[in-house]
């Protein structure tokens, strides 16, 4: 059930203060228009100028003239706060920090507000009680070609996430949100960048706080067009993303997609997709069962010799090869092509940005989400197997369908261990009886239960060298699914008695 947050009474904020909402504006990015957006809000607002406050954060090394000229537009309750803070996410979390009134208006001083949106926001939040905060409308102010191709796409996006989207309803541009509520969440946790607006919309959704959205309260964006800006935004947001997947964020928002660079990155690693071609070839060169028939050998040099020959080197360099002639194309239709041509070049062109971006990353983060235990269905340790297939869940239990060959890192200390591989037996279609194989030598199963297709191993791990547990299953074949499926596993666990 969503949950009522009604506002405080604004006699419980400090008794000096009658604000009863508090406009939080970064100074980063301002794009020249920041004395323009205070103006507005100081100036223009229809609400009486003793009823809210602005909250401005700048950066300590701020040009002095600038801050003075911008102090000269203060009343007296507002605050110009100096941090050492770049980044316009942090700076704007600083500024939630020193508000005075129970309703926090985020906005960025690119942004221009109507005369009456304080009003309206105070008629919103007093007629919807169950809202814990809700999304305002803007429109582009836009001066140019590329400018006007960025707010359309922006502006899509944007009607998306607040009309289709079930929880991306934040937009930080103009969200307004009652204080406890916002605290409740976390705030914005300027470690993710970008991205924290899209975690912040997601703990409110975890939370069941509800977010509206209110078109008829109208900003400006000023947007202006220019490729290095928008590419350093892009290339935030991304990294945001990557420290969240890094930090284990898919375990906490589960409502957040994960991106496939990142889900598949496992897959392209050398060292375990050489595992699986040296195991594969041992299985067919001796001849063992399960069988790997041609057919079968075929598929699996099809799905890996590409990495195990290159790594990620081949993914990343198309990747590269891809953003650079889509730079030149998005050049090209920005000088010479038509509206509808730029807009497309200007989206392929983003999505370029953003697949190469995390194909780095994923990469990147590698070892820092590599801690923990051995192997789990689990988003953090995608990038410890290869041949392997994308999370299910199969009565309330995750698990992975593994290819009929595939491989697995196993992060354990230097000396022998006992290690179980635990699958879902019961939804295998034939029973299994597969070969296990570590650092490319069969490995002989010490215990298995059949009934509950747990198999136990005895693994020992030599020095720094890496531990790369491999395994050869019977295919199995399920209705409407023409995918190569081997075993579904659901754990790899060290055991604590040896």
């Amino acid at each position: 059930m969503r949950r009522s947050l009604l506002p405080k009474s604004s006699q419980q904020n400090p008794s000096d203060s009658n604000v009863l909402i508090s406009v939080l504006m970064p100074l980063e990015f301002h794009r020249d228009q920041a004395t323009i957006a205070i103006r507005k809000w100081r100036q223009d607002q229809t609400l009486q100028g003793s009823a809210f406050e602005l909250i401005l954060v700048a950066s300590h090394d701020a040009d002095a003239a600038d801050m003075d000229e911008i102090r000269q537009l203060l009343a007296p309750q507002d605050r110009l706060v100096q941090t050492s803070a770049k980044h316009d996410i942090a700076q704007v979390a600083e500024a939630a920090r020193h508000a005075r009134g129970d309703l926090l208006f985020f906005t960025e001083s690119h942004v221009w507000p109507t005369p009456t949106v304080l009003e309206q926001c105070l008629d919103v939040f007093a007629k919807r009680p169950e809202w814990a905060g809700f999304s305002c409308r803007t429109h582009a102010s836009a001066p140019n070609k590329l400018a006007r191709s960025e707010a359309r796409m922006y502006e899509a996006d944007i009607q998306h996430g607040m009309t289709e989207s079930s929880w991306r309803k934040i937009l930080d541009q103009c969200f307004a949100t009652r204080r406890k509520a916002y605290g409740e969440a976390g705030g914005f946790e300027f470690d993710f960048g970008h991205f924290s607006e899209w975690l912040l919309a997601a703990r409110y959704h975890k939370l069941g706080l509800a977010i509206g959205y209110a078109p008829e309260i109208e900003l400006v964006h000023h947007y202006i067009g220019q490729w290095p800006e928008l590419r350093g935004f892009t290339e935030d947001f991304v990294a945001g993303e990557a420290l969240w997947l890094a930090r284990g964020g898919p375990r906490q928002e589960r409502i957040i997609e994960i991106p496939f660079e990142w889900s598949s990155r496992g897959e392209r690693r050398k060292d375990l997709a050489r595992h699986i071609l040296q195991i594969a070839w041992h299985q067919r060169r001796r001849k063992l069962r399960p069988r790997l028939r041609d057919r079968g050998m075929l598929q699996v040099l099809r799905r890996h010799w590409v990495a195990a020959l290159l790594g990620d080197r081949l993914d990343t360099s198309r990747a590269r090869a891809t953003l650079l002639w889509r730079h030149v194309a998005l050049m090209l239709a920005r000088a010479f092509g038509s509206d509808a041509q730029l807009d497309r070049v200007f989206r392929q062109t983003i999505a370029a940005l953003v697949h190469e971006r995390r194909l780095r990353t994923s990469l990147e983060v590698q070892k820092v989400a590599g801690e923990g235990s051995l192997w789990t269905p689990d988003e953090l340790h995608a990038g410890r197997a290869a041949g392997i297939h994308a999370a299910e869940v199969y009565d309330g239990v995750p698990f992975r369908w593994s290819s009929d060959v595939a491989s697995a890192e196993l992060q354990l200390p230097a000396g022998e261990h006992l290690v179980q591989v635990q699958t879902l037996a019961h939804i295998l279609m034939k029973s299994v009886k597969p070969l296990f194989y570590l650092n490319g030598q069969m490995l002989p199963i010490e215990a298995a239960n059949v009934a509950d297709g747990t198999f136990v191993l005895k693994v020992a791990r030599d020095g720094d060298n890496p531990t790369i547990l491999g395994w050869v299953s019977e295919p199995q074949q399920a209705p409407n699914d023409s995918r190569i499926l081997g075993l579904p596993i659901t754990r790899i666990s060290r055991l604590e008695h040896f």
